[in-house]
């Protein structure tokens, strides 16, 4: 089995869809499923998730006019199916 790594947007009035660069977690384990998301602000917010048999409390940032996610402090508690 292959895994894809990748997060995708889009924008309905402009029927198109866009690739984000990879969360930073991504790049430290072969894939990071079942994250919560949410946006405030302007910012994108990834949390949690798994990587397999680990449940993560990471949380990373994504911010659309620098392009980049960045990580910031973990939850207290490990979560996966958050929203």
């Amino acid at each position: 089995m292959k895994i894809l790594s990748f997060t995708v947007s889009s924008d309905a009035s402009l029927i198109t869809w866009w690739f984000f660069p990879h969360l930073i977690e991504a790049h430290q384990f072969p894939y990071v499923v079942y994250s919560g998301v949410g946006a405030a602000e302007g910012l994108l917010y990834a949390v949690g998730g798994h990587d397999g048999p680990l449940v993560r409390k990471s949380v990373e940032v994504y911010n659309p006019e620098l392009n980049i996610w960045t990580q910031v402090a973990d939850m207290h508690y490990c979560r996966r199916n958050a929203g």
